[in-house]
C-alpha cells in the first residue's frame, strides 16, 4: 500500500501461494500453524469426511492445495482430515515436536487421533519490483524480503526457498548501498574488505540503519 501510494513500481501482486495444511480453527484469524509438508513425506495421508484418502500428497503446493479445497466443497466442510499416525512415535517426538506440542495445545494427539486442516494464505510472490541489487524505482530504497519482487520464485515459490530473498538479496542490497559506483566492478570475494576501500564503513551502515545518521548524509558517503 505504501508502495503504491508512492508511486513506486510493483509487480506480479496477484500471485499469492497456499500453504495446503495449516490446523483448521473455527476462527479464521487463528488459521496460522502451518503442518508442514514434511510430515507427508514421512507418511502422513489426507482424507475426506468418510475418512478416504482422496489425493497423492505429494503434489506441489498449488495442486494439492486445489484438491482440498475441491474436496472441501464436495463434503460441504470447512477442513479435511490429516492422519500422522503412520509416523513412529518416537519420529513424531523428534523431528516434529512443535507441531506434536501446538496441536496438543489445541485439544488434539496426533499420536491417537487424526487433525483437520485447511489452506490458507502463506507467501507473496509478487511486491515491490526490484532488480538483482535488491533496488526499487526510487531512489536510494531497497527492499528486500517477502515484500520485494525480484521475480526468482516465478508463480509459485518451491518449498523453502524464501531464504533466497531473505539473505541473499539482503546480501546483495547491503552491496548494492556500499558500493554503488562499483557496481559493474564487483568481483567475487570477501565483502568486509571491500568495505574497508570505502568512505562509508560498516559502522555507518549500521548508524543509518538505527538511525543516528540521516539518509541524506548516508546518500553523500555512499556517492564518493
Amino acid at each position: 500500500a505504501i508502495a503504491l501510494k508512492y508511486d513506486i513500481e510493483v509487480k506480479d501482486l496477484e500471485y499469492v501461494q497456499f500453504h495446503p495444511t495449516t490446523l483448521y480453527s473455527a476462527e479464521k484469524e487463528e488459521r496460522s500453524f502451518l503442518i508442514s509438508e514434511s510430515v507427508r513425506g514421512e507418511g502422513a495421508k489426507l482424507y475426506n469426511k468418510d475418512m478416504e484418502r482422496f489425493v497423492d500428497e505429494l503434489l506441489p503446493r498449488d495442486l494439492l492445495t486445489d484438491a482440498i479445497f475441491k474436496q472441501m466443497k464436495k463434503d460441504d466442510r470447512e477442513f479435511v482430515w490429516e492422519d500422522l499416525r503412520s509416523i513412529p512415535q518416537e519420529e513424531l517426538d523428534s523431528h516434529f515436536p512443535n507441531i506434536v506440542k501446538y496441536c496438543k495445545s489445541k485439544g488434539y494427539d496426533v499420536k491417537k487421533e487424526c487433525i483437520p486442516v485447511v489452506p490458507a494464505q502463506h507467501y507473496f510472490m509478487g511486491g515491490i519490483r526490484v532488480d538483482y541489487s535488491s533496488r526499487t524505482s526510487m531512489k536510494y530504497l531497497y527492499a528486500v524480503g517477502e515484500t520485494a519482487c525480484n521475480g526468482v520464485h516465478g508463480k509459485n515459490r518451491l518449498a523453502s526457498n524464501s531464504l533466497l530473498e531473505s539473505l541473499v538479496f539482503a546480501k546483495r542490497a547491503a552491496e548494492s548501498m556500499v558500493f554503488p559506483a562499483r557496481k559493474k566492478e564487483w568481483k567475487k570475494g570477501c565483502f568486509y574488505k571491500r568495505m574497508e576501500n570505502r568512505d562509508i564503513s560498516y559502522e555507518n551502515l549500521i548508524s543509518l540503519l538505527e538511525g543516528k545518521i540521516d539518509s541524506k548524509r548516508a546518500a553523500l558517503l555512499m556517492e564518493n
